[in-house]
């Protein structure tokens, strides 16, 4: 039974390591801030301010902080939105950054995320998301004109 229940312990704390950002990807570690949003395809481009969505436009702030015990906090305006636990499903690292597909656990209050997952970039201090805040939390449609555009990425700048 002792033996059992060593085991037990062994196996948690194995299990829980899985999930800790080590290596490159700890560099995702942090609190970042949401500067804009692009409907244009393929990296981010400043060149159509009518496909980009910012503060301006939508009226509030948003953002991600990651933190050392394998959560993932949303902030709207300052105020905490929600706070997650995560499970890494992929990860991968490239020439000047990293790559993570994250499953979040337990209730996402108000955000919509498609099987509880976000995707998330990191080039240097900018985080690019999938679907925050466009479109866990807002619909792009209230700000872009063309009604067939849809925001691709989300861009964060490290605090």
């Amino acid at each position: 039974m002792k033996y059992a229940v060593c085991a037990l312990f062994v196996l948690s704390l194995t299990a829980c390591n899985q999930d800790s950002l080590e290596g490159t990807y700890n560099d995702f570690e942090g609190k970042f801030d949401w500067f804009v949003s692009s409907s244009q395809p393929g990296p981010l481009n400043v060149g159509d301010p009518s496909k980009l969505v910012d503060a301006n436009k939508t009226g509030y702030t948003a953002e991600i902080e990651i933190n050392d015990k394998s959560h993932i906090l949303f902030y709207r305006d300052g105020f905490l939105l929600t706070d997650n636990a995560f499970v890494i499903r992929e990860k991968s690292s490239h020439a000047g950054g990293a790559s993570l597909t994250l499953e979040l656990k337990g209730s996402t209050g108000n955000l919509s995320l498609q099987n509880n997952e976000l995707r998330l970039q990191l080039n240097q201090d900018t985080l690019s998301v999938d679907a925050y805040p466009f479109s866990s939390i807002d619909d792009e449609s209230n700000y872009l004109n063309d009604d067939e555009a849809e925001i691709n990425g989300n861009f964060f700048i490290r605090e």
